[in-house]
């Protein structure tokens, strides 16, 4: 069984020079609106525009939550396709 982190950390860097470090659930980029929308560990909803951030930095569980994402596309698609 593969452990999928419940959380990870994004560290906003803003064009100011400020910074937020926060834990997050989850996040999604809404290009239309140019936001990012994330929900804190506390299912607090944020959005950030996008024209003030300078720097996104994700953390080590990140990278794992994107690799099992990839690992389990590839599995969906060698069985369906």
């Amino acid at each position: 069984m593969i452990e999928v982190p419940e959380t990870f950390f994004v560290k906003i860097t803003y064009i100011d020079g400020s910074f937020d470090k926060l834990e997050l659930k989850s996040h999604f980029y809404n290009k239309e609106t140019n936001l990012l929308e994330f929900w804190t560990k506390d299912n607090i909803c944020n959005w950030v525009p996008m024209n003030n951030v300078q720097r996104l930095e994700f953390d080590e569980n990140f990278s794992k939550i994107v690799e099992i994402r990839r690992k389990l596309e590839k599995e969906k698609n060698d069985t369906t396709g």
